[in-house]
């Protein structure tokens, strides 16, 4: 196609060359050198024109370009003066509708080349019998050419600034701020704002373009930079003169500020944790005192005091440039008040149990309704103190909730795990998973991490199985939720019965065999390994539990007492009384520590409280302490946001 073009614009050269135009002279003091010419597309969408122009004098002149009729329909074209080359495929595709250019004349006789090019279009002729086209469409479209003499365009005048955006109504206020350099913060707009006098042509670069029509004479544009930005105005005048202007906007990072601190709650007891959160915004990161703690722009960080009296925290937000936020305060006041044991349930029975079991494990769902095993049973506790009866079947011995409220129960006589949904009120129980799995006699089960580098993360069921013999050769099983196969991830223990996972990734196992508490570090691959039995004499550890400060409770079920071993591996009865003489019992009754430098591994002594036979053990997110009474046949609690009353 261009080859064809460029055949067709050589002949049409060639014979405007050969034509013998008729010359245009006029006198050498008239301002027009060549009257106004019209060049009109005619065949095969071109038109060209060859003139003569005759100035004695010669020197500077003006070209001048104006758009007559059909104009839209052309694309592209040129004029050639002498040697001097001006392209008008630009001023046919602008809206201007004249145009101005600088030439010179030489003395004497001048040649003037116009060269024109229509757009492409059929057009079917009214006799459709013929099946003719042509090449019509823009037939008929011209432009009008004129020179003069001595009519030198003066040079484009531009000014051209930046000032910061405002309502027209404080317009008059900033008019004095305008300037060829403005600071904003990230986030803001400015006004780009210009004026001009003998300029045909604009454009401002970055991310404006071209201005045209009557803006060019005056006008703005609002811009928001994300960075530091130059903006640059190029200006044409007639004559191809052009002029370049500059105006910087510096933007900056806006300043950090804290959103949000809080502290829930802001009232516990010694021991207790509560939460720090925060929010910033324009931050880098935050730091949080007392501790110079680094930490991310918006969070929340459980904190546990050691010390009584009312705590100032403060975060300050940093930003990306260094800037420091005004400091937020939250305060939290901590107060030693014992904790109190209190019975929760009591006589637990089930309306097709003739008489009442002993309940060993139980869980609790989101809504805080608590579930309880019971012999062959599991029952809900309702508000009044009744129980509801869920299932019956097997022998269920461990049962957990996962995020979305599913249940899941470890089945011991069955060799598997069941699972139902909160959906029918958990009737609809079901096999999850069974022997062929690896399940053998399960005896608890809990939820950790799949990712043991990620422990916030629990994804997976770990499964506690006393195995075949019931003897040393029991393990623990990681169980996948989706249809993965599962894997032992420690084994060896003599009759494991009680699983718990702390924060960390440590996961925690009691045997009844040989009472010792196991400790095994998946994340680095550490154990089993001894927590708890070679120095404390323990009887059949059975259930236990970790809170969000680390502390590790052990139900000591054959020494009816619950063992606590806090994070610098302190241990200590937090719970009942261990004396040989009286240690059964079934009394509520306040914690509180009793100095007793002859018997410091004991801890606390506590008057009042006594359990018989405590199973399993579950911490709910406040951090109260549920403990499985037994052979009492209740669930007891050791609430941290209890009245209590003063030691005896």
């Amino acid at each position: 196609m261009k080859s064809r073009v460029c055949i067709i614009l050589t002949l049409l050269l060639a014979a405007a060359f050969l034509a013998a135009p008729a010359m245009a002279s006029v006198d050498s003091n008239s301002e027009l050198v060549l009257k106004t010419k019209k060049v009109k597309v005619k065949k095969w969408s071109y038109g060209f024109k060859r003139f003569n122009v005759r100035h004695k004098p010669g020197g500077d002149g003006v070209l001048q370009i104006t758009k007559g009729e059909k104009s839209n329909m052309l694309n592209w074209g040129f004029v050639i003066v002498n040697r001097q080359f001006i392209s008008l495929k630009h001023f046919f595709r602008n809206d201007d509708p004249e145009m101005e250019r600088e030439i010179h004349l030489r003395k004497g006789k001048n040649r003037v080349y116009v060269f024109i090019k229509g757009k492409r279009g059929y057009y079917h002729h009214k006799n459709k019998k013929k099946h003719r086209r042509h090449y019509y469409r823009s037939r008929g479209a011209s432009i009008e050419v004129a020179i003069k003499a001595d009519g030198v365009a003066p040079p484009p005048e531009v000014s051209f600034s930046v000032r910061p955006q405002a309502t027209m109504m404080a317009m008059a206020s900033t008019a004095g701020s305008e300037s060829n350099a403005l600071s904003i913060e990230r986030g803001q707009s400015c006004v780009l704002q210009w004026t001009s006098k003998n300029v045909v042509f604009m454009n401002i670069v970055p991310g404006v373009g071209d201005i045209t029509g009557e803006a060019i004479a005056s006008g703005n544009r609002v811009v928001k930079p994300s960075e530091t930005t130059s903006y640059v105005l190029t200006a044409s005048g007639r004559g191809d003169k052009t002029i370049e202007k500059t105006v910087t906007v510096n933007v900056t990072a806006p300043p950090p500020v804290v959103s949000m601190f809080t502290a829930t709650p802001q009232d516990i007891n010694l021991g207790q944790a509560f939460t720090l959160a925060w929010s910033a915004a324009n931050a880098d990161h935050c730091i949080i005192q007392p501790g110079d703690m680094s930490v991310s722009a918006s969070g929340n960080q459980d904190m546990t005091p050691t010390n009584t009296g009312t705590l100032e925290y403060t975060v300050t937000a940093i930003g990306e440039d260094g800037r420091q936020s005004d400091p937020a305060t939250v305060s939290v006041t901590v107060t030693d008040v014992p904790s109190k044991i209190f019975t929760l349930a009591e006589n637990i029975v089930s309306p097709n149990l003739q008489n009442p079991g002993a309940p060993w494990s139980m869980a609790k769902d989101s809504n805080g309704n608590v579930y309880v095993i019971v012999n062959d049973y599991i029952l809900r506790l309702e508000g009044d103190g009744t129980a509801t009866e869920v299932h019956q079947g097997g022998f269920p011995q461990g049962i957990v909730f996962d995020a979305n409220d599913n249940l899941y129960v470890a089945d011991n006589y069955n060799n598997s795990i069941l699972k139902a949904t909160p959906g029918n009120n958990y009737t609809d129980m079901a096999t999850f998973r069974g022997n062929t799995d690896g399940i053998a006699y399960p005896s608890n089960l809990v939820f950790g991490s799949c990712d043991p580098a990620n422990p916030a993360d629990p994804g997976c069921l770990y499964v506690a199985n006393l195995n075949d013999d019931f003897g040393p050769n029991g393990y623990v099983l990681k169980v996948p939720l989706d249809d993965s196969t599962p894997t032992t991830v420690a084994g060896g223990f003599n009759y494991p019965v009680g699983l718990a996972f702390d924060n960390t990734g440590k996961m925690y196992v009691t045997t009844w065999n040989d009472n010792i508490v196991w400790v095994v570090d998946l994340v680095n691959s550490i154990g089993p390994s001894t927590f708890l039995g070679d120095t404390v004499a323990l009887g059949m550890p059975t259930g236990i539990a970790v809170d969000r400060a680390g502390n590790v409770y052990v139900s000591d079920y054959a020494n009816h007492i619950i063992r606590k071993v806090d994070p610098t591996g302190m241990v200590s009865t937090f719970a009942g009384f261990l004396d040989s003489t009286a240690p059964i019992g079934a009394s509520d009754g306040n914690i509180c520590v009793v100095a007793d430098p002859s018997a410091p591994a004991e801890g606390p002594v506590y008057p009042d409280a006594r359990f018989s036979y405590p199973a399993g053990l579950f911490v709910d997110v406040d951090d109260n302490l549920y403990i499985v009474d037994s052979n009492n046949n209740r669930i007891r609690v050791v609430g941290k946001n209890y009245d209590s009353n003063s030691c005896p």
